[in-house]
C-alpha cells in the first residue's frame, strides 16, 4: 500500500513538471547519438554530459521497438537489390549473346568476300586477312571494355561522408515526425535526452528536466529562442491598471495631448513565484506617459496585453532606495516624465517606440496580439478616461 502511494506521488510530481511540455518532447535515438562528437554530448542548459543510460531506447522498451517498426526493412531492400542485380546480369548477358552472334555473322560474311578475293587477285589476300584480325582484335578489346564496365557496375559504392551526413539528417527528420502515444511521453523521465519538436532545427537537446524547468520560466527554446507557451511575469495580481487622456503635451509631441497611465498596488505576501516566499511587500504606485498619437496608443494597447501577463513589475530590490521587498519595475522601460529626455527617463527620445516594441517582443508581445477593438482605438483614438 505504501508502495503504491508513493508509486501515485511520484507519477503526480512528473506530471506536474512535464505536464504541459511533454507534447513537444522527441527523445535522441541511439543512431542519432552516435553519430554525435563528444563535445557536442552535452545539455544545452546544465552542460553536463549525457549518457548512453539516458536515451529513451534504453529506458522505455515500447519506444524502442517503435524505433525499430519504423526503421527500413533492411532485409527486403537486400533481397529486391539482389533481384535488381540478378535482373540486370540477365540483361547484360542477352545483349553480349546478340552482339556475339552479329560478330559470327560479319566473320562468316568476311571470310566468303576473302574467299571470292582470292580467287580474282593473289595479292589482296594477306592485306584482308591483316584487315580481318585487326577487326578481331577491335572486338576483342571492345569485349575487354564491356567486362570492364561490368565489373565497375557490379562493384558496391563506397559510403560518402557526406551520404552518412544525409543518413543522420533523414534520422533526426524521421523522430521529429514520429507519432509517439501519449502513454509512451509519459514514461519520459527527468534524465531522458530529448529535443523540442518544433524547433526549427533538431540539433540541440537537453535533459527533459532541464528543459522542462526552462519552459515554465520562459515559455521558449533557450537554444533557437522557438516560443512554446506565452510568457508571463511574477508581478503582483492585487495591482490596478487606469489611464487617463489629458491635454498637457509630451516635449517632442506639442501637436498632441497625452495619455497618463497609473499602476496602483496594495501591499501583499509574496508568493512561491518570489524571491522571498511568504515575506511581505509593502504598496506602491507608479505613473507613465505616452503622447495621445498612434504611437502611443499602441504602447497603450501593448501595455494592456503586458499588464495582464504580469509583465510590468516584480517583487525585489529598489535601485534608489536600496530596500528589498519592494515593488519594482521589471525589464520594460516606461517613460516616467513628460519631459526632461532619455537621460530622465522622458521625451523627447526618437527611438523609444521602436525600444519598448522590442522589449515586449522579447517577452513573446507584438502588435501581432492586439485585436480588432485595439486597432480600432490606435486608429480613432478613446473615450476620455480608461480603467483596467
Amino acid at each position: 500500500s505504501n508502495s503504491n502511494s508513493n508509486q501515485n506521488d511520484s507519477n503526480n510530481q512528473n506530471d506536474k513538471k512535464h505536464g504541459k511540455w511533454r507534447e513537444f518532447y522527441r527523445p535522441m535515438t541511439v543512431s542519432h547519438f552516435n553519430t554525435l562528437k563528444d563535445k557536442d554530448k552535452l545539455c544545452n542548459i546544465c552542460f553536463c554530459e549525457f549518457e548512453e543510460k539516458e536515451l529513451f531506447e534504453n529506458q522505455c522498451q515500447e519506444f524502442k521497438q517503435l524505433i525499430q517498426a519504423n526503421k527500413p526493412n533492411s532485409d527486403n531492400n537486400d533481397d529486391n537489390k539482389n533481384n535488381n542485380d540478378n535482373d540486370d546480369e540477365s540483361l547484360k548477358k542477352r545483349k553480349l549473346e546478340e552482339s556475339d552472334d552479329e560478330n559470327d555473322k560479319d566473320k562468316d560474311k568476311d571470310k566468303e568476300q576473302t574467299n571470292n578475293n582470292n580467287n580474282e587477285d593473289d595479292d589482296g589476300d594477306s592485306t584482308m586477312q591483316e584487315a580481318t584480325n585487326d577487326s578481331d582484335i577491335g572486338n576483342s578489346n571492345s569485349d575487354n571494355d564491356d567486362d570492364a564496365e561490368d565489373d565497375n557496375d557490379s562493384a558496391p559504392p563506397k559510403q560518402s561522408d557526406e551520404t552518412k551526413s544525409n543518413d543522420n539528417d533523414q534520422d533526426k527528420k524521421d523522430i521529429k515526425h514520429l507519432k509517439i502515444s501519449r502513454d509512451i511521453l509519459n514514461k519520459i523521465s527527468d534524465d531522458t535526452i530529448i529535443h523540442l519538436s518544433q524547433c526549427a532545427n533538431n540539433d540541440h537537446y537537453f535533459h527533459s528536466e532541464c528543459i522542462a524547468r526552462w519552459l515554465d520560466e520562459k515559455g521558449k527554446c533557450c537554444h533557437c529562442q522557438k516560443r512554446y507557451a506565452i510568457e508571463t511575469g511574477n508581478q503582483p495580481l492585487n495591482g490596478r491598471l487606469n489611464w487617463q487622456f489629458i491635454n498637457q503635451s509630451c516635449s517632442g509631441f506639442e501637436n498632441y495631448g497625452s495619455i497618463r497611465i497609473s499602476m496602483e498596488f496594495d501591499g501583499g505576501i509574496q508568493g512561491p513565484e518570489h524571491y522571498h516566499p511568504g515575506q511581505p511587500y509593502s504598496a506602491e504606485h507608479r505613473e507613465a506617459f505616452f503622447p495621445n498619437n498612434e504611437a502611443g496608443r499602441e504602447a497603450l494597447e501593448l501595455t494592456k496585453i503586458a499588464w495582464h501577463r504580469r509583465l510590468i513589475f516584480t517583487v525585489g530590490t529598489s535601485l534608489t532606495t536600496k530596500r528589498d521587498n519592494k515593488i519594482v519595475w521589471a525589464s520594460i522601460h516606461f517613460k516616467t516624465r513628460m519631459d526632461g529626455g532619455q537621460q530622465r527617463h522622458g521625451f523627447p527620445d526618437e527611438t523609444y517606440f521602436d525600444r519598448f516594441k522590442e522589449e515586449l517582443k522579447a517577452k513573446g508581445l507584438t502588435t501581432e496580439n492586439l485585436d480588432e477593438t485595439a486597432k480600432n482605438n490606435i486608429k480613432n483614438g478613446y473615450n476620455n478616461y480608461g480603467y483596467q
